[in-house]
């Protein structure tokens, strides 16, 4: 498909930023329905090697919020219109063999 192309062509690289979520990570939205992508979590969990250290995305306001797991941390950082959420800011350390 479409989508599984797509995603197929991400590389190895240290923080992925996409739209969409992957699916079953802070992607379910307010009428129980998980609105991330499979292809998307395979690939970003068992493709990519090394796999990223942060994925951001959002698309799904209501999962505002971080989950690791592995050696990955995923962060939802979709804000809402109405309580208007504060920006995520994290800290990302370059190893010193990368700088």
């Amino acid at each position: 498909t479409w989508g599984a192309r797509r995603f197929q062509a991400i590389p190895p690289c240290d923080v992925l930023l996409t739209h969409m979520p992957p699916n079953g990570i802070l992607d379910l939205g307010n009428n129980n329905r998980c609105w991330g992508d499979e292809t998307l979590r395979r690939q970003v969990t068992e493709r990519i090697v090394p796999p990223p250290r942060v994925h951001l995305y959002g698309h799904v306001h209501e999962m505002y919020g971080y989950e690791r797991h592995g050696p990955t941390t995923f962060i939802n950082c979709a804000l809402k219109w109405k309580n208007m959420r504060r920006p995520v800011v994290f800290d990302f350390f370059v190893p010193a063999d990368k700088a």
